[in-house]
């Protein structure tokens, strides 16, 4: 009898299995049906892992992605080279909020809020990782407080420390992007007046620091724009909370100077879209009309009476790689009469030339690829 109940508990558990394994295909192809590309590029689901967020790449072709709510890091394998990442594993969890992820010379660094961990030698411990925490005591405030994180040139560590508010007036480190040397060591700033940025690039060729900042929220469905923004010198001020757009004055906030001063964005995008993660395509083996372009995940509305966002946008540069010469959009349909199926949340292109894209609704990392 005992036998027979366990029996019936097993066959219970895979048709369980079976049965989400057949609803997650089905959600999936959904999905998928409803993205929409330029001619010429096809879209698929490389891997899904919950809550996906920032992402990033070994030369070996392990991809790491932070999470937000689900507090944990994965790594992403394709071990059996058929183009998809099957096997995932979980490096770590009950982080706060680990959104941000960047990797160098085999180590992995992960933001969490107040802290920084690096993964020594990551890719040879998956399954047993060191940890250690190279950087503390920043700002534990949970508003804006997740963090992006990028590697310069010259091997000092990015990050942004959003607005702990809607609007306000900060104080250093507040409103900025920042770096550390990869020991934890010598921080600094970098930009000042940007409220939350949640996605920055370097040009591979200029090396000027190009970055998405969220525009606040409470001033009505079409302000103020959010922004594409480069970095012309370090401690360039981008006006947060005194002046949005093109140097327009916040009349919420009382201040006696002028928006002169600041530097205006290089894009105005539309209001409340929430640009994330972007990325550069600088390869050959993507669409050459899309060389030299920004690529945008904007991960859609959550205070607009009727919902914008949830695509992936661009801006292509000029030949002096300086200014923005043609906007648009370049993949859509993860909104379909108010209702969405999918947010995006970063973009990165792998060195076969392919974009992924991650998306912290769905769970999805979806990988874009060139026909031609």
């Amino acid at each position: 009898m005992v036998l027979t109940i366990q029996i019936c508990k097993m066959k219970y558990l895979v048709f369980l299995i079976y049965f989400f394994i057949i609803y997650k295909e089905a959600q999936s192809s959904d999905i998928l049906s409803l993205i929409k590309l330029p001619n010429g590029f096809s879209v698929s689901i490389y891997s899904n892992v919950p809550n996906a967020r920032q992402m990033a790449l070994t030369p070996d072709g392990i991809l790491f992605v932070g999470s937000r709510s689900a507090g944990k890091v994965y790594a992403i394998q394709d071990l059996d080279k058929d183009g998809f990442g099957e096997t995932v594993t979980t490096i770590a969890s009950k982080l706060r909020l680990p959104t941000g992820i960047a990797f160098k010379d085999g180590n992995l660094y992960v933001a969490a809020v107040s802290k920084i961990f690096k993964f020594p030698d990551i890719a040879n411990n998956l399954f047993s990782p060191k940890i250690e925490i190279i950087k503390e005591n920043l700002p534990m405030d949970s508003g804006h407080g997740w963090k992006y994180l990028k590697i310069s040139k010259n091997n000092r560590l990015f990050f942004n420390i959003g607005a702990p508010c809607n609007v306000c007036i900060v104080k250093d480190p507040y409103g900025t992007i920042s770096s550390i040397k990869l020991d934890g060591s010598d921080f600094k700033i970098h930009a000042r007046g940007v409220r939350n940025s949640v996605g920055f690039v370097w040009h591979p060729i200029t090396d000027d620091l190009w970055f998405t900042d969220n525009g606040r929220d409470g001033l009505g469905d079409n302000l103020p724009p959010c922004e594409l923004n480069k970095l012309q010198k370090d401690e360039d001020h981008f006006g947060y909370p005194f002046c949005y757009g093109n140097n327009i004055r916040d009349l919420s906030i009382e201040y006696d100077g002028t928006c002169e001063k600041f530097l205006p964005p290089m894009l105005n995008l539309d209001a409340h879209v929430a640009p994330l993660g972007i990325d550069i395509n600088s390869t050959k083996l993507f669409s050459s009309y899309f060389r030299n372009t920004i690529f945008i995940a904007e991960h859609g509305s959550w205070n607009r009476s009727k919902k914008i966002g949830y695509r992936i946008s661009f801006a292509k540069l000029s030949s002096d790689h300086n200014k923005i010469v043609e906007k648009g959009i370049f993949a859509e349909g993860w909104l379909k009469n108010e209702n969405a199926s999918g947010r995006p949340a970063d973009i990165l292109f792998t060195n076969k030339g392919h974009m992924l894209i991650s998306d912290d609704l769905s769970g999805n990392i979806y990988i874009i690829k060139y026909l031609d």
